[in-house]
């Protein structure tokens, strides 16, 4: 949520959002991100849910304009499916580093809580990283909970904004700068369920932003942070672009909405439930020292699909092949075979790799080649 794509001068703002109606377009409803470069204008007429941020830009940071925005929220109607409630928060993360006044030592008395890393020394380490994100995030909660408003901060869905905007550790930085910028965003999971979030807990970014601020991706992430935690897909253009997102996890968890340029402001596009791919393997042949296997994805599947093959010998994977991205209907992947030793028996599994319970199982077929 950069602040520049919020700013607008007021008179064209009051202007696009003076006449009430239905937000979305062709009749699809739609939220809005709102945040502090909002203060003093009219909040979107019509919105179906509001997500609201909490900070200024920066997680030590308080949105001034944090209750009124909340408020605006609570009175729309939210989504009852897919489920959206009128209301959800969201926050800024950052890894800054030792060099800001917040980060915690020993001498501040920042380090003293336990971590999953072991002692924080208030060096730029994944321990310290981790107490930083826990602190930040009882300070954002904190400030929801002071607002003064009807929106509990413990039962609405949180969203943290991981961007590039925000200070991250880099490869210049210090070796190991994905674990440590990784440690950070686990902080602040932790400091919202520590202060007393109960309800969902997202990212909202993209994949090539994820990938450049934790190094990880849909495959990877789950090992981290769960296959269960909601994506935010940040900014896509326009509407049909935000829906062809909605299975374009960065996190490997379930993409729950896709934000989009909608009157000016920052529109989001709740994503429908993701359907059963259906995968399936329908055949196989051998040809040229590989193994040629076609399946089927079921056709009321909406998304694409990379179908991933492994070739399994004797309990050891002897070779991966992706295809290229597909929609329902058929696919055809490629397995080339050890060159060095024949194989006369194994195992090829079909996996699509957005994972995420997006497959009715993977699809498995023995083979035996002669």
């Amino acid at each position: 949520m950069r602040p520049g794509r919020l700013v607008l001068l007021a008179a064209l703002l009051a202007a696009v959002l003076a006449t009430p109606g239905p937000a979305g377009a062709a009749g699809v409803p739609a939220g809005y991100d709102v945040s502090f470069p909002l203060c003093g204008a009219a909040l979107p007429a019509g919105a179906a849910f509001g997500i609201v941020g909490v900070n200024a830009g920066l997680a030590n940071n308080a949105n001034p304009c944090l209750a009124a925005e909340l408020a605006w929220a609570a009175a729309t109607p939210g989504l009852p499916s897919p489920l959206v409630p009128p209301a959800s928060l969201y926050l800024n993360t950052a890894d800054p580093g030792p060099a800001v006044a917040s980060w915690p030592t020993p001498a501040n008395g920042g380090a003293a809580p336990p971590t999953p890393y072991g002692p924080c020394d208030g060096s730029w380490s994944p321990a310290c990283a981790y107490l930083y994100g826990a602190a930040r995030a009882l300070y954002s909660f904190a400030v929801a909970a002071s607002a003064g408003s009807a929106v509990g901060p413990g039962s609405v869905p949180w969203w943290l904004d991981v961007e590039n905007e925000s200070s991250w550790a880099r490869a210049s930085d210090l070796p190991g700068w994905s674990a440590v910028n990784v440690a950070t965003l686990k902080g602040f999971v932790a400091g919202l369920r520590g202060a007393g979030a109960g309800g969902t807990i997202g990212f909202y970014s993209t994949p090539l932003q994820w990938r450049d601020i934790t190094g990880l991706d849909a495959g990877s992430s789950p090992a981290q942070f769960g296959a269960s935690a909601p994506d935010w897909i940040a900014g896509v253009g326009s509407l049909g672009e935000a829906q062809s997102r909605c299975q374009d996890s960065f996190s490997g968890g379930p993409v729950r909405l896709a934000q989009y340029a909608l009157a000016g402001l920052d529109g989001d596009y709740a994503c429908p439930p993701a359907l059963s791919a259906g995968l399936r393997i329908a055949s196989r042949t051998v040809r040229g020292g590989a193994v040629r296997v076609a399946g089927t994805i079921a056709r009321s599947y909406r998304g694409r699909v990379t179908v991933e093959l492994s070739a399994t010998y004797r309990g050891r994977r002897v070779s991966v092949r992706g295809s290229a991205a597909v929609v329902a209907g058929r696919w055809l992947a490629v397995v080339a075979l050890p060159r060095r030793r024949p194989l006369r028996a194994g195992e090829i599994l079909a996996r699509s790799s957005a994972g995420g319970g997006l497959l009715a199982g993977a699809a498995r077929v023995s083979l035996r080649i002669s």
